[in-house]
């Protein structure tokens, strides 16, 4: 995350932890800042020259993964929007 807010992809990240309130509830959370909805095109694409950049091939990505996987369930993800109210 610290490359993609230095390409100017992200501006900012924060991690949340909660008690799950139920089985399928999430107990631990990321939180990516965009700067806006387009930025959001073609991200994967940026974020994959990135992950290249640091983790190596996708293979190498994919061996990570793996051992990733056997520790952790994910979920599913949504895509939030703030509400500032003036």
């Amino acid at each position: 995350m610290e490359e993609a807010k230095k390409e100017g992809l992200v501006l900012s990240y924060r991690v949340f932890s909660s008690d799950a309130a139920n089985k399928e509830d999430w107990n631990l959370m990321l939180m990516v800042e965009s700067k806006n909805m387009a930025a959001l095109d073609g991200i994967d694409t940026k974020f994959r020259a990135i992950a290249t950049k640091i983790i190596g091939s996708e293979e190498d990505q994919k061996k990570g993964a793996i051992s990733r996987n056997d520790i952790r369930e994910i979920l599913g993800t949504k895509l939030v929007r703030e509400l500032v109210l003036k």
